[in-house]
């Protein structure tokens, strides 16, 4: 937060990679609280931290206080952006706290190994499933077909295996993540679901449903702790954040609702994952909401 003649800005980030056109949708929020008004704002960016409008990229997003978005397209792999968001008015420009790209990979995961290579083995049988100790995926339905939609399953002792299941510069998504994702969609009306949802293979009425935030959440099922498959593939999606103890935390999206839910379950339940780059919010870090069993398991 910064003054500009008791004027003030904030500055959150959700970010989104792709393999063929990276690029991140910027959040801000100014204040009007003098007699100046704010003639511009929007969002600058660069690779070199303090980015200003004089040497950055910039987004122009209108003028006035209140919400703004921008999309900020055309990134480079492979590089750190520095961001915030600006508001101009006739005695000068303020920035909000500089952000760096948090980045959610916008499908689920989909990998058959451990970060050092070894196997999760794929487990067919319900009653294997059942009796599992250790990671394991399965395809919903053990349908090899739901694949390129949806992606895999994964039990909760893949989830804790500390071995590792996202690729190098990038972690599994855990609960400050999420928090913070709810955070960034301006939950205060319950909202943050709808935005996070596709328009599409949705059960009606899909509730909420824009994908404004282009998360790109699928309605995907699961698979029980007793092996066998619940949720219809166009009820619900689910993903894993934390472990806590032998319980593990979840997020849901429901077809019926706008809202992002909190789940609690068990290791040998099954849910998608998703995976984010490693890059910190700087100024604007959130809260850990919850106790992990690990120190380092932010690198899981």
């Amino acid at each position: 937060m910064f003054g500009v003649q008791r004027r003030a800005t904030t500055a959150s980030v959700k970010g989104q990679i792709t393999t063929d056109l990276p690029s991140i949708i910027a959040h801000g929020f100014c204040c009007d609280t003098a007699s100046l008004p704010i003639t511009a704002r929007g969002i600058v960016w660069d690779s070199i931290p303090q980015p200003t409008i004089e040497l950055s990229d910039t987004t122009l997003s209108g003028n006035g206080s209140g919400n703004f978005s921008n999309s900020l397209i055309n990134l480079r792999p492979n590089t750190t952006y520095y961001i915030r968001a600006y508001a101009t008015v006739s005695v000068g420009t303020g920035y909000g706290g500089i952000v760096l790209i948090r980045a959610w990979m916008p499908v689920n995961l989909d990998v058959t190994t451990y970060r050092n290579g070894y196997t999760i083995p794929q487990v067919t049988d319900s009653a294997t499933w059942a009796n599992l100790t250790t990671g394991a995926w399965c395809y919903y339905d053990n349908d090899s077909s739901n694949n390129a939609i949806y992606g895999k399953l994964y039990n909760g002792y893949a989830l804790n295996d500390p071995r590792g299941l996202a690729t190098i510069g990038w972690r599994l998504a855990i609960e400050d993540d999420w928090n913070g994702l709810v955070y960034i969609l301006g939950n205060a009306n319950n909202t943050a679901g709808g935005k996070m949802k596709t328009t599409t293979l949705w059960m009606p009425p899909n509730t909420g449903a824009t994908n404004s935030s282009r998360f790109s959440g699928l309605p995907a099922g699961l698979r029980l702790a007793d092996g066998n498959f619940a949720g219809s593939a166009d009820y619900y999606g689910d993903w894993w954040s934390d472990y806590i103890f032998a319980y593990l935390f979840g997020r849901r999206l429901s077809y019926s609702s706008k809202c992002l839910t909190q789940t609690f379950t068990n290791v040998n339940m099954t849910q998608y994952m998703r995976i984010q780059n490693r890059c910190d919010v700087l100024n604007n870090r959130f809260l850990l909401y919850y106790y992990r069993k690990r120190n380092n398991d932010k690198d899981r």
